[in-house]
């Protein structure tokens, strides 16, 4: 049974930008960093300043956590303001990263069957970007067809 080809044809296409794509290709390099010393609040400020949910956390310019939106509003203990918890007191300690040079499919089966939302990609020990799954997802697929709208839009 044939459909014409277009499924080959995009499978085929799917396919060789996963053999070719890096996580470099698709990740977010503005990155957006605090330190562990640093307050919650001053963390959530970067966040929504950024438009993002996470960021890392590093000392001497190395990797040692990440914190999250999400942890920020689940870890701050009731009664306390954001403003004076620290963000060691939050974050998760020695979180996953991944390489800048890893192939896309394998970083973005990584975040899915982690169940994470994004990770810091580190080259020689330093944060040198973020990779969502939005990021990766979008990179795999290639632009949106013209007139094509998701459903519900």
């Amino acid at each position: 049974m044939s459909d014409g080809g277009t499924r080959t044809t995009n499978v085929s296409r799917l396919f060789r930008i996963g053999v070719d794509t890096v996580v470099r290709d698709a990740m977010a390099r503005d990155v957006i960093t605090v330190s562990a010393s640093d307050t919650c609040h001053r963390a959530l400020s970067l966040m929504h300043a950024a438009g993002v949910g996470r960021l890392p956390v590093l000392d001497r310019q190395r990797l040692v956590g990440i914190i999250t939106e999400g942890d920020i509003h689940r870890r701050v203990p009731a009664g306390l303001s954001p403003a004076s918890v620290s963000v060691a007191g939050i974050m998760t300690y020695a979180p996953v990263s991944v390489a800048p040079t890893l192939p896309l499919p394998d970083a973005a089966r990584l975040l899915l069957d982690r169940k994470i939302v994004g990770v810091p990609v580190v080259d020689h020990g330093g944060v040198i970007g973020m990779l969502t799954r939005r990021d990766a997802l979008a990179t795999l697929l290639g632009p949106r067809k013209s007139g094509v709208r998701p459903h519900g839009v």
